[in-house]
């Protein structure tokens, strides 16, 4: 399920900026991406990877209570990750090198 405004993907890069107050879901499946970009704006959002490899990650998920969740060994190799503001909840189970977390209250 995507449930997300202008979203693009080419080559193993996704995008999307999301401009709404609206909670935001992404899911990756057993995915290799090269390259993720998402600013999901306000809202209750979730990011939840199952099985994936993302090599580098721009990720800031906006204001709202947000979650990352892992599911059987993902991988981040480079970049950031930033919940933004309100209750952020992120599983760092995941692998990751040169990944760079910032404002997660809960963890």
């Amino acid at each position: 399920i995507i449930d997300l405004k202008s979203t693009t993907v080419t080559d193993r890069f996704f995008a999307d900026m999301g401009t709404d107050y609206a909670e935001d879901y992404l899911g990756l499946g057993s995915s290799h991406v090269n390259k993720l970009e998402l600013e999901m704006g306000g809202g209750n959002d979730r990011l939840v990877l199952f099985h994936s490899i993302v090599k580098h990650a721009d990720v800031n998920l906006g204001a709202g209570d947000d979650q990352v969740e892992n599911h059987n060994n993902s991988a981040f190799l480079a970049g950031t990750i930033d919940g933004g503001s309100g209750s952020d909840f992120i599983n760092e189970s995941f692998r990751r090198r040169g990944l760079r977390i910032a404002s997660f209250e809960r963890r």
